[in-house]
């Protein structure tokens, strides 16, 4: 069976019909038979995470696992970040990323958006993976105060634990610097919004994040203007 379907694996998960067999066959048969499976996915990466079918297989073989089997085909995909957030069905290959990955992956992927957080804001697809990572970014600090006691003796120790990148205090700083020209975009003041809520427990940021955009809450409608004031006052309580 595998070498059956190993001869024509690319055509066959592109297919409408197809797609369904290597589904089927991911979810019945474990590594090592799914191993043809991953090689297809490292040598058309691109071509299936962009596509509809592609990519259903993608998120199947993800979760379908072992993770410690999948390094080549997450590299291949962080390898792709900047151009599959901006893919309507890319960036949901990304987002599943966050969701499953470690944190060599996930934060791999943040540093390639790094410094495009504002681009990929105000874009309908990515701005949905900027709002993902914002919460991905929420809850990994959330861990990292949870295991402080650990992480500290850590350091100690001589690990490098202690000096991971605070991403949400860098990715809510980037978004501040433009905040401006984010609050009165379609997507961008989702994005802003969930940044804000990414900082209620933060008194420091989340004072940054007001004082970036109360000045231009008079450029507003009137009612997306009263929107935001409940915002801010909701989370500044």
């Amino acid at each position: 069976l595998v070498e059956a379907l190993s001869k024509h694996v690319m055509q066959i998960i592109l297919n409408c019909s197809g797609h369904y067999v290597i589904l089927r066959f991911l979810s019945k048969f474990g590594y090592p038979y799914t191993r043809f499976v991953h090689r297809a996915l490292v040598g058309h990466c691109y071509d299936f995470s962009t596509d509809h079918y592609g990519l259903r297989v993608m998120k199947a073989a993800v979760d379908a696992g072992p993770h410690a089997q999948l390094t080549n085909v997450f590299n291949c995909i962080v390898k792709h970040t900047n151009t599959l957030v901006e893919n309507q069905y890319g960036n949901y290959i990304i987002q599943h990323l966050l969701d499953v990955c470690p944190p060599p992956i996930t934060n791999t992927i943040k540093e390639k958006l790094s410094g495009k957080f504002v681009r990929y804001s105000k874009q309908k697809f990515s701005s949905n993976v900027v709002e993902k990572v914002i919460r991905h970014s929420k809850q990994g600090k959330q861990k990292k105060r949870l295991n402080q006691r650990g992480a500290k003796k850590n350091i100690v120790e001589g690990s490098t634990d202690g000096e991971e990148k605070d991403w949400r205090e860098i990715i809510v700083r980037e978004l501040c610097e433009k905040a401006d020209d984010l609050i009165s975009d379609k997507y961008g003041n989702y994005c802003l919004q969930t940044a804000l809520q990414s900082a209620t427990n933060d008194p420091e940021l989340l004072g940054e994040l007001t004082r970036a955009i109360i000045p231009h809450l008079d450029s507003l409608r009137e009612n997306v203007r009263a929107k935001w004031n409940k915002l801010l006052c909701s989370n500044a309580r």
